[in-house]
Order: C-alpha cells, then sequence, then structure tokens
C-alpha cells in the first residue's frame, strides 16, 4: 500500500526532473512550501528547524521505501521506469502541482528556493548550520565611530 505523500513525493520529482532539477535540497524545500501553504493533511509531511532549514524524517524515509519498491533512485533523485509509469497514472491534484509550477518559475535554483524559505520563514533556520546568507537590501546609511 502506498500513502498519498507518496504519491504526491514521486509525481514532485517527476515535475522537478522534468525541468532539469535533481537536488534533494530543492526538493525538501519546494515541499516545505507546499505544506506551509496547503497544509499537513494535503502534503503528509511535517517539517522541522535541521542543519540546513526545514527537515523532514518521513522524505527520507519515503526515498526508502519507494527505492525498495524499484521506483524511485535517491542516487540520482530519479524515477525508476516503473515509477515514471505510476506517476502519469496517479491523478494530479490540480491546485497542488500549480503551485508546484509557481514554485520552480520562481526559484529556478537551490540558491533562490533556500534564499526564498530563510528569508521568510526564519523560525526554521534557528538550528542552520548553513552560513547566513548576505541579503542585498540593506539600506545605505552614515554612522559615527563613537567621537
Amino acid at each position: 500500500m502506498m500513502y498519498n505523500r507518496q504519491k504526491l513525493l514521486l509525481q514532485v520529482v517527476k515535475k522537478l526532473r522534468e525541468k532539469g532539477i535533481d537536488s534533494k535540497t530543492y526538493l525538501v524545500k519546494a515541499l516545505f512550501l507546499l505544506r506551509q501553504k496547503f497544509g499537513f493533511e494535503a502534503v503528509g509531511y511535517d517539517f522541522f528547524p535541521y542543519k540546513y532549514g526545514p527537515f523532514s524524517n518521513e522524505i527520507y524515509s519515503d526515498f526508502n521505501a519507494l527505492e525498495k519498491e524499484g521506483l524511485f533512485n535517491e542516487a540520482t533523485l530519479s524515477l525508476t521506469e516503473n515509477g515514471l509509469a505510476l506517476a502519469e497514472k496517479l491523478k494530479e491534484d490540480k491546485e497542488i502541482f500549480s503551485e508546484v509550477d509557481k514554485i520552480i518559475n520562481s526559484y529556478p535554483g537551490k540558491t533562490e528556493i533556500k534564499k526564498f524559505v530563510y528569508d521568510n520563514y526564519p523560525e526554521f533556520t534557528v538550528n542552520s548550520n548553513a552560513p547566513r546568507m548576505i541579503r542585498n537590501n540593506s539600506e545605505k546609511g552614515i554612522c559615527s565611530i563613537g567621537y
């Protein structure tokens, strides 16, 4: 039996690969953004602050389960032929996949999606080991050195 979240994971991986994205970091951040927008019921993953921002153990458990089923290859972050065939048969939630398209179009790479998540969800980056991203939006000003 396959969980709904595993079906969603297959479909999201398929969509990301179609756009040439093969980053686990990107995938986790994209699923996090879907979770923030649609809630747990729609996405099925819980996230907590970890070393590189929001993290979900369930995603990695699902990687292993789908790999054992012969549907997914974690090393290449890609679907097998059977996984691809199954993902194409599954009914897509149009609203969720419209949002996946928006995410991909708004954040074409790992750096962009990471910056967005770090800037907009700082509560999920408190345990992060990643260097803080430098923001370019600081105001210029003059200051005194204390005379």
